[in-house]
């Protein structure tokens, strides 16, 4: 079977967007003088090497994940050793060890016994004139990161900032997943962590919304999860399915926002866990 290809789109000079297999994450491509980045892998249905060959030809490649759910980091085998932060290691064990979807069959891509190499708060990985730098923002998992490109005034949120076409995911079950959500306490510090850098960017790129996101998007995050904590949100859809057992799924969205955005939270993910 010939294998699909990804395609590609220029998000701005020096940045472009791997697309083209369904569930996947935005498999982002940061071009600089000497490496390129490749931000989060998708679940490997196409070739990664090729796609980004085709867009910065010659360049060696710096694989990482912004977390460890399947759809951003299936993808990891293609590649001898992948950046992640340490905290992710449980979610990608589970991501190697659970079948997950898929488009194609794995044919003449390589496999690696990828290697993990743990980064932590303040790391900077130097691609020859543009830097992206390490935040740490768990919440969604206790492993996010945020990578904050100041050439390119964009911070890449992953699942932090649009976790699937502008829904957050703040869940710890689902009938077909587990989750490792930390709290929704944890994700408004994360948060306010990213506010208090705006001025060393203008927009946000997310995990599933291939479009700069404004600083008006992450406002209105920031007051969905003080509504929610605070115990004033009232559901826009009242209830999701869920297994017998496992706690609903509760959709909160403001109404009048010009940002069309949801959180989908479960009670036991509001507070820290003492």
């Amino acid at each position: 079977m010939k294998q699909k290809e990804y395609q590609s789109k220029q998000i701005m000079p020096g940045i472009w967007v791997l697309y083209g297999f369904s569930e996947e994450c935005c498999i982002y491509v940061v071009e600089g003088e000497r490496k390129v980045a490749l931000i989060d892998n998708g679940m490997g249905t196409g070739d990664l090497h090729r796609a980004v060959e085709k867009l910065a030809p010659g360049k060696p490649i710096v694989a990482i994940n912004t977390h460890c759910h399947f759809d951003h980091s299936a993808g990891n085998f293609q590649f001898p050793e992948v950046y992640m932060h340490p905290a992710c290691y449980p979610d990608q064990d589970e991501t190697e060890s659970t079948p997950c979807p898929r488009e194609v069959e794995y044919e003449d891509l390589p496999r690696y016994d990828t290697k993990r190499i743990p980064v932590h708060e303040g790391d900077v990985f130097d691609l020859g004139g543009v830097t992206l730098e390490v935040v740490e923002t768990p919440g969604h998992t206790p492993g996010c990161i945020c990578l904050l490109d100041r050439t390119h005034r964009v911070l890449f949120g992953g699942d932090m900032i649009g976790s699937n076409a502008h829904n957050i995911w703040m869940l710890r079950s689902l009938p077909w997943v587990t989750f490792s959500t930390v709290s929704m306490e944890c994700y408004l510090r994360s948060l306010r962590k990213v506010e208090k850098l705006g001025d060393a960017y203008d927009g946000f790129l997310g995990g599933h919304d291939a479009c700069v996101l404004g600083k008006e998007y992450l406002t209105e995050l920031i007051r969905m999860a003080e509504s929610i904590i605070d115990g004033t949100a009232k559901p826009y859809h009242p209830e999701m399915p869920s297994p017998p057992g496992q706690p609903p799924v509760v959709c909160w969205k403001l109404d009048g926002e010009n940002v069309p955005t949801a959180i989908l939270y479960q009670d036991e993910v509001i507070f820290d866990r003492k």
